[in-house]
């Protein structure tokens, strides 16, 4: 009999069955056994090369399931884990997407993700949001034909050809306010939309603590809202501190002990991440990678894209002080025809500059990781676009970047 077990990124379950995944969007999805083992309509799923899905428009959920061959690395909570969780709002098929036998990096996907925080109002903290704020501006996102997407279906996007709708969009909150709970979640099921919220686990208690000006997430809630598919839970660390002050030792365990936590009471594991206050160094993004997180979140602003490294991708801060008018201008790339994802290129700076030089460093490349394009990172940079018959011209375009990330293993 054919080994099998399961995956899972966000709402999506990857089932690997003798080496070949299948890809589900199921809307109930079964979690795996604590033997690793399966159920028998997941492994039926993998081995079905068909590609029908039939979607509900009114209620935005498939009805049926899609498969593709990929490859992923297990979680390493994902075994020890059991339970139940139903796809999240889906509006459009996803059909169409591309077979791959490994992953391969699509610099074209860019997705705005945007950063919340506390959705109930306390006049001066320019990170909660006016009352009926949130609202108008889902109504906004509604009008405008924008489509949220999860964590997972963005993964699966980047690496495996998984076709997202038009004007995809991720809405992310961080810390675990009870606002997600309250007030969040009853407007996404109006609307149809879900969300991502990005947990500090140290926060999390049987019951809220009403008394705190910004009560926080209690267990019952954050099953309540995984289990509906409309919110996804994922990690924010355990304390909330900026890995970027802390030695390796400590940022390690504020990765995993958070991410070990979390899934225990939304059993499903953990795999996307957002950097606290979007601190981090180098240390901390292999730190990232090594527990097992496939996505991660910082401050820097920007639609995401592959060109910024998967561990460090940009999003869009929401504040108070953010009217239609300015919510609209961040947006405004999702209204144009077409857009173009943009790459490394000399003279850049930030985040994306920082990962190029880490990965260069790592494979061997006399490179200086201080997030500046200056001539050290350029010659680190042709020695590799020479040594693996690339045009070695000093510049990270699209050849270069999948190359640089086959060559370090991340991808």
């Amino acid at each position: 009999m054919k080994k099998s077990t399961t995956l899972y990124l966000g709402s999506i379950a990857f089932v690997v069955v003798a080496g070949a995944v299948g890809f589900t969007l199921d809307r109930t999805l079964s979690r795996p056994s604590p033997s690793g083992k399966a159920p028998t309509a997941a492994t039926e799923t993998a081995t079905n090369a068909t590609n029908q899905v039939a979607g509900n428009p009114a209620t935005g959920r498939t009805n049926s399931t899609s498969t593709s061959s990929v490859a992923l690395k297990p979680n390493k909570t994902s075994e020890s884990n059991a339970g139940s969780l139903k796809d999240a709002a889906w509006v459009q098929n996803p059909v169409n997407y591309k077979i791959t036998a490994k992953p391969v990096p699509n610099f074209d996907v860019s997705v705005p993700i945007l950063e919340y925080h506390e959705a109930k109002y306390a006049p001066g903290d320019i990170i909660t949001l006016k009352p009926g704020e949130l609202e108008s501006q889902i109504q906004w996102l509604h009008q405008h034909g924008f489509h949220t997407i999860n964590f997972g279906q963005l993964y699966a996007a980047m690496y495996y050809g998984y076709k997202l709708p038009s004007r995809p969009i991720i809405l992310s909150f961080d810390d675990g306010y009870e606002s997600a709970y309250l007030q969040v979640y009853p407007l996404l099921k109006k609307y149809g939309y879900q969300a991502t919220d990005f947990v500090i686990s140290s926060f999390v208690h049987q019951a809220p603590n009403r008394k705190e000006e910004f009560p926080k997430l209690s267990i019952p809630e954050l099953k309540t809202l995984q289990a509906s598919g409309v919110i996804d839970i994922e990690s924010h660390t355990v304390h909330h501190l900026d890995l970027a002050t802390l030695p390796d030792n400590k940022a390690n365990q504020e990765l995993a002990q958070s991410a070990e936590r979390l899934s225990q009471i939304v059993h499903h594991p953990i795999q996307f991440f957002c950097y606290p206050d979007g601190g981090y160094k180098p240390a901390d993004i292999a730190l990232v990678r090594k527990n097992g997180y496939l996505l991660a979140t910082t401050q820097h602003t920007g639609y995401a894209n592959l060109s910024q490294g998967p561990l460090t991708l940009d999003r869009i801060g929401i504040y108070s002080y953010d009217t239609i008018q300015t919510y609209a201008k961040k947006l405004a790339p999702s209204l144009a025809s077409h857009q173009v994802a943009p790459t490394v290129k000399s003279g850049d700076s930030g985040a994306s500059v920082e990962q190029l030089q880490y990965e260069l460093q790592r494979l061997g490349y006399r490179c200086t990781v201080d997030g500046s394009f200056g001539p050290g990172t350029e010659t680190a940079l042709k020695q590799f676009q020479r040594q693996h018959h690339l045009k070695a011209d000093g510049v990270a375009g699209v050849k270069t970047l999948t190359a640089l990330f086959e060559a370090s293993g991340d991808w």
